[in-house]
This record gives structure tokens, C-alpha cells and sequence, in this order.
């Protein structure tokens, strides 16, 4: 009996062998007649991707308009590089840059910008007197032993404003105006007052690619300041800058005063007419 029941059971694990072996038989050739039956692996949405816009380090360089500058993607030298190449996208065109061990350079920017070798041996990227067409975004890969590195350059000009001030009266309101403005810089300059009281604003977007940065603060008559002093702060300075704009009360003549002059002028020149026509009159008639 007991011998009957060892090979009840080999007979049972035997049948189950034999059918996971033709269910694996039948998938294998469901599989190689139709591949899309294959077995895949989706990654779960947390597993880290690089994209086609991946890169290793961002920079932003702001150059001073006229300024030349030599670019560098990497401190590597060309002793253990294989490849440097340069995708330049600026405002009006798209062109590239590369220089490889094992391929004829390239270079269809035709603007002025190569690429340069160090006397180390590292390669740079050469932009001349920079100028508006060069603002940009500059891609630049090397490749080397063992390893590749991507570096994303944002590339803008960078222009010193002019600051000048004024005074501006007024006889209608109750309050002069302080007017402190920096003009054609870029990017935008910031002003600040040593009194921040009474403050507005104002940025405009001149035609030649600059910014005019005009701040205005109200002066009360009933203040008893002196001059007025704003700051100006921009990324083209080291150190912010003050700048002094004279302020005296009464030193513009209100409109009332300016009536009674103008009375007085036109009454002495009706006197002065009246005072010839009656000598003339006595000399004729004389």
C-alpha cells in the first residue's frame, strides 16, 4: 500500500513537470514568432532618466559690451580628451564648433568665435569684441577617457548705465519731485533713496536693447531737507553708487511770482512807448 502511494505521487510531480515544461516551450515560440509577447521591464516613474537637454553645470556670463573672453568647458587637456564640441544658439543663428582627436575640425559659425588651445593643452572657446549678436546660449561637450562632461553657458551683454538727477517744481501740488534716473544700462539698474517714503518706479525697454530705470520721490513742502541723494546699484559695479542732486527751497520761482514779473515787464515797456509817443507829440508841436 504504501509502495502504491510513492508512486501515486512521482506519477503526480512527473505531470506537473511535464506541463510547465510545454508551458514554457509554447511561450518560448509565442515569443519568437511575435516579439511583442516578450517580457519587459517598465522602470517605475522614480528611477532617474537623463533627457536629450541633460547637463552636469550651468553658468550665466554676463560680458561688458567690446570685451573679448575665452570660454572653458572642462580643465581637462587634450592628453586625455577626445572630443570638445560647442553648439552655439544665439538670437539670429544656429551654428557649432568642435575640434576632435580622431576627425577634421568643424567650425560654420564664421563670426569670429574658434576654438583656442592653452598652453597646457585645454581647449577654450574665443569670442572677440563681444557685441548683442553673441548673447546667447552656448552648449559645449567633452568627452574623455572613462567619462563625458556637458556644461550649459547662458551668455548676455552686460552695459553701464548713466546716472543723472534732477529737480522738477511744482506750484499746483504741494510737493517738488525728486527725479533720480539711471539710463541705457543693462540689465535693468535698482535704485534705492536714502528715504524709501514717497517712492514710484519706473523701468523702460529702449530700442537699442538697454534699460532706462527712472525712481521719483516726493519732496513735502514742509520738509526741511537738503539735498537729496539716491543709490544705484547694477551688476556692471563692484560697489553701488550715490549720486547728489541739489535741492534749495525757492530756488524756482513759483508761478505767481513769475506772473507779477511778466505784469512788471510788459507795464514798463507800455510806459516806455507811452513816453516817446508824448515826446514826439511836444517835438511837433513845438
Amino acid at each position: 500500500m504504501l509502495k502504491q502511494n510513492l508512486c501515486d505521487k512521482m506519477y503526480v510531480n512527473k505531470a506537473v513537470s511535464t506541463t510547465f515544461l510545454l508551458l514554457w516551450i509554447t511561450q518560448t515560440q509565442d515569443t519568437q514568432s511575435n516579439p511583442s509577447l516578450a517580457f519587459s521591464v517598465t522602470p517605475s516613474s522614480s528611477a532617474s532618466t537623463k533627457s536629450l537637454d541633460y547637463f552636469d553645470e550651468e553658468k550665466f556670463i554676463s560680458i561688458k559690451l567690446g570685451e573679448e573672453i575665452n570660454l572653458s568647458c572642462t580643465n581637462r587637456t587634450w592628453s586625455t580628451m577626445l572630443y570638445d564640441t560647442w553648439g552655439l544658439t544665439n538670437t539670429d543663428k544656429t551654428c557649432r564648433i568642435a575640434h576632435s582627436n580622431s576627425e577634421p575640425p568643424v567650425n560654420n559659425c564664421n563670426d569670429g568665435r574658434i576654438l583656442i588651445n592653452t598652453t597646457e593643452g585645454r581647449s577654450q572657446l574665443h569670442i572677440p569684441p563681444f557685441n548683442y549678436a553673441y548673447e546667447g546660449i552656448y552648449k559645449c561637450q567633452t568627452a574623455f577617457q572613462h567619462g563625458s562632461h556637458t556644461t550649459v553657458f547662458n551668455v548676455s551683454a552686460i552695459v553701464q548705465p548713466e546716472i543723472s538727477g534732477r529737480i522738477e517744481y511744482s506750484t499746483n501740488d504741494n510737493h517738488d519731485m525728486a527725479v533720480c534716473e539711471a539710463s541705457n544700462g543693462r540689465p535693468n539698474a535698482s535704485i534705492a533713496w536714502t528715504s524709501d517714503e514717497n517712492v514710484a518706479d519706473k523701468i523702460i525697454y529702449n530700442r537699442n536693447r538697454t534699460f532706462t530705470v527712472e525712481s521719483r520721490r516726493i519732496i513735502p513742502y514742509n520738509t526741511s531737507m537738503g539735498n537729496v541723494t539716491c543709490i544705484v546699484s547694477h551688476p556692471y559695479w563692484n560697489e553701488s553708487q550715490t549720486y547728489t542732486i541739489p535741492y534749495r527751497r525757492g530756488t524756482e520761482p513759483s508761478k505767481e511770482s513769475q506772473w507779477i514779473v511778466l505784469f512788471a515787464l510788459i507795464g514798463f515797456f507800455l510806459g516806455y512807448i507811452v513816453c516817446i509817443i508824448v515826446f514826439l507829440l511836444k517835438y511837433k508841436s513845438s
